[in-house]
Parts: structure tokens; sequence; C-alpha cells
């Protein structure tokens, strides 16, 4: 029997906690597609491109060198300059990032000529504030409205979205660069002067904000990532799981994969030890608590994490509320305070299922969430959509 092996699609996805960020290869963010910085269900960067003189790079290497940082190589193209030409494969361009709350984007150039290089090192960015089911859906409506801010002075592009009482915004500081940033034509620009084999950094620290809670980017450069937060509880998380040693190198390496894979569904739960979690799903376009799976995702983890399965019980009740389960079939309706949907499973069989909501929505949305969702689901499955085609209903 042939088996046809499908391959996802070629791209880079990194996150932490609601921020994931889904580029291409080349770290680019085209438009229009599906990719972009996702914030809390909602895609706030939906095209990012970077040029040198309004020429794009070209990609060389990159990837993912942990679930919440990245790693790109780049060079350029032939573009022209005052000076004249600059050949390519000049200018070695290393693009990385890092995801904590916020997201740290590192920007190294180095010059491998010759002669020295002056140029525009220009970054086009765009938000569009979607919700992450109309991007995945194809069918974006405009809502609210977006400003944009530039701080000459203070070095900052503020980007904010209002609908009403729903608001998220972005901030992008450039930090650390010895070139002050221009803001022109949606585009942020430096100018680059470089001697043979002389190097450029800057950081771009982007900050989410969710209403009035903000989220600053990581401090540190991607080469001090094992200082963040999160990279010392991924520490604390291998080293309290259930260790195995086998002269099967390609047994360790599998099990080592599938533990920080499991690390990359972790989902912490505010107010309690930074080694209570919940098992997430719905990666790589959002990330968030469904609560029948992470249920069945404890007890499949039971031998390597106990204590992952017991906490979960009550960390899903918590997050349940204590409304979860009054009734199996409950009416929708928005929460103008934080426009948080849930959705609750309508298979009547067993009331112990409607105890738990099925998955938290952050975004504004909450017309025709439901069927949203159902389009996503397999067909007969626990929380699919009833087969006779009525909607699923949800509770707040």
């Amino acid at each position: 029997m042939t088996v046809k092996v499908q391959v996802g699609p070629a791209q880079i996805a990194i996150h932490q906690g609601q921020t994931v960020l889904i580029s291409e290869e080349d770290g680019q963010i085209n438009w229009p597609s599906e990719k972009g910085l996702y914030f809390f269900d909602t895609r706030i960067v939906s095209s990012w491109r970077i040029y040198a003189n309004g020429e794009p790079w070209e990609l060389l290497n990159g990837g993912a060198t942990s679930y919440y940082a990245s790693r790109i190589y780049l060079t350029n193209r032939s573009f022209l300059t005052e000076d004249g030409p600059v050949p390519p494969r000049t200018l070695g361009l290393t693009l990385s990032r890092s995801i904590g709350g916020g997201m740290h984007e590192d920007l190294d150039v180095i010059n491998h000529g010759m002669k020295p290089v002056t140029f525009q090192l220009e970054i086009a960015l765009r938000c569009d504030f979607a919700d992450v089911f109309e991007v995945k859906a194809g069918h974006i409506v405009r809502r609210g409205r977006i400003t944009t801010e530039w701080s000459e002075a203070h070095q900052y592009l503020r980007t904010t979205y209002c609908n009403r009482d729903f608001t998220r915004a972005i901030t992008i500081s450039p930090s650390r660069s010895s070139s002050k940033a221009v803001y022109a034509n949606g585009r942020l620009s430096f100018e680059v002067a470089l001697k043979p084999g002389e190097p450029w950094h800057c950081c771009l620290l982007y900050a989410l904000a969710d209403g009035d809670r903000h989220h600053a980017s990581p401090p540190h450069c991607i080469d001090y990532t094992h200082k963040l937060r999160h990279a010392e509880t991924l520490a604390d998380w291998l080293a309290n799981v259930v260790k195995i040693r086998t002269s099967n190198e390609e047994f360790y390496r599998l099990f080592r994969q599938a533990l920080e894979d499991m690390a990359a569904l972790r989902l912490p739960m505010a107010g309690t030890d930074h080694m209570v979690f919940l098992p997430a799903a719905g990666l790589p376009w959002f990330v968030a608590p469904f609560g029948r799976d992470s249920l069945i995702v404890s007890l499949q983890n039971t031998l390597v994490y106990p204590d992952f399965c017991a906490r979960n019980i009550g960390g899903s009740r918590r997050i349940a509320g204590k409304g979860a389960g009054r009734l199996p079939r409950c009416r929708a309706r928005q929460d103008t305070a934080r426009n948080a949907i849930w959705r609750t499973c309508p298979f009547q069989a067993d009331p112990a299922h409607a105890l738990l909501r099925h998955r938290r929505r952050y975004a504004a949305l909450s017309d025709c969430v439901a069927f949203r969702l159902a389009r996503y689901r397999r067909p007969g499955a626990l929380g699919a959509a009833p087969r006779d085609g009525r909607r699923m209903p949800l509770v707040d």
C-alpha cells in the first residue's frame, strides 16, 4: 500500500503565550496571505518586508532555533547607490527574532566587500488587526479605526486599533543602533554606512497592548535568550520530566524532541506556580486551552509529568468558571468588557462534557464565531457542528 506523505507549508512559526509569529522562510510577511504576527486571536502585523535601497534580500538559510526564537541569514541582490552598484552577496543580513509577551527583533548587517557601502535599510510594515478566523476564511471585513503615530524625538512608531471598547496596539521602537530611524511612506528607514568588514546592529522592540494590559518585548538580544523567563521554565520543565537513557540514539532524539514539542504547548496559568500549565492547541495560528483536548493530552503525558494531569483538572475547572456545566446548551451574548467568547460541546449523551468550555476567544468578533469554528473541526467529532446543520451554541 502506498502512503502519501503530507508536508506542511514552507514557513517559520514561533510563539510564546498568546503571541504567535508566522512568516515566510526568509522572514518576510507577504500580503495578502495568512501569515503575520498574532496576538490574542488578532493579527497585528499583516505585512513585513525588508529592502536595501528598494531591493529585496535573498535567503541563504534560516529557521526556528526554539519554539520562541528564530534566526534567518540573508544576502543582498545587486543594487545601485550614489557611489555605484553594489555587487550581489556583498552584504550579509542576519534577522533574529524572539518572543516573550512582545517581540524582540535583531538586525545585523556586515560588509563582506572590499569597498565602503552606504545604503538605506528599509522596513515596510502594515497592520490590519484582523480576527484570526477571518484571516483563515479569506474574508476580512474592515471595522473600527486604525491610527499610526511616529515620534521622531522618542523614536517609536505606534499603531492603534479601536472598535468601540475593544483596543489593540503595537509600538515599535528602534534601539541600540548607531543610525536614527526615519519613518516615511509606510517605511522605517536607517542609513547604514559600512567600511569593509564592519558590522551594523539594530534592535526593533515590538511592544503589544490589549486594552490597558501591556506586553513588553524581551529586553535581550537573541544571543541572550537563555536569560528569558520562559527559557528558564523550559529548563525547569526538562529537569522535572521523566528521563530515558538508551543506547539507541534515534529513540533518544525522538524522545527529547517530543519533550521540547510538549514544552512548546504549555500555557502558563496566571496566579500560579511557574510549573503549573495547561496544554494548549491551535498552533500555529493561535495558542489557547481546549477543555476536553487539554485533559486528554494531560492524561497522555501522565508517565512523563504526573503533575501535569493532577493540576490540569483543577486548572481546567478554574478556567471554566462557576457557570460552566449549568446548561449543556447555552445561548451566546457578548461581554463588552472583555469581548471573550466561549464555546461548549453540544454532545448530550454525557453531561460531563458540558462542564468544560471548549475554547476561550480573545478577539473582537462575536458574531458568527460558531460558524467559523465549525469549519475547522472534523464533522462528527465531539464539539463539532451537528450533522443537521444547526449552529454551535456559545456560552459567555
